[in-house]
C-alpha cells in the first residue's frame, strides 16, 4: 500500500498507532524520506506493507510507475516475485534471508526503473 502525508513528522510521532495494528515500523528502510511498515502473518510471512511518503516526494511517481509496469507485464511481475515464492520454502526465515533472496528482485526493479526514467520502456 502506498500512502501520502502532508507531514512525515506527524507520522513519526504517531508510529505507535500503526504498530498497534500489528505493523512493524522500519523507518526509511533504504529509501530516503520514506516510512516503511510491514505486517507478518503467524508464520512470519509478509502479508501487508505500507510505504508512506511526503506529498511532494518523487518516489511516489516511481512507485506508481513500477506498479503500472508490473501490471502491464505479467511475466516480469512473476520474475520479480520469484525470490519471495522460493523464500517461502526457506527455514528459518529471517530478515537477512529475505534481503538476500530479494537481491534479484531489487536488481530487476532497479533495471526497470532506470529504463523507464530514460524513456527506453513504458
Amino acid at each position: 500500500m502506498l500512502t501520502v502525508t502532508d507531514d512525515l513528522s506527524f507520522l513519526d510521532e504517531n508510529t505507535t498507532l500503526v504498530t498497534a495494528l500489528g505493523y512493524e515500523a522500519l523507518g526509511e528502510f533504504g529509501i530516503p524520506e520514506r516510512r516503511y511498515f510491514r505486517k507478518n502473518n503467524c508464520a512470519g510471512k509478509h502479508t501487508h506493507q505500507i510505504h508512506a511518503f511526503q506529498v511532494d516526494s518523487p518516489h511516489i511517481t516511481r512507485f506508481l510507475a513500477f506498479r503500472d509496469y508490473l501490471i502491464a507485464h505479467p511475466a516480469v511481475a512473476c520474475e520479480y516475485d520469484m525470490p519471495s515464492i522460493s523464500l517461502q520454502q526457506c527455514s528459518p526465515r529471517t530478515s537477512e534471508t529475505t534481503s538476500i533472496a530479494k537481491i534479484p528482485s531489487f536488481t530487476t526493479s532497479t533495471r526497470i526503473l532506470g529504463a523507464m526514467e530514460k524513456g527506453l520502456i513504458t
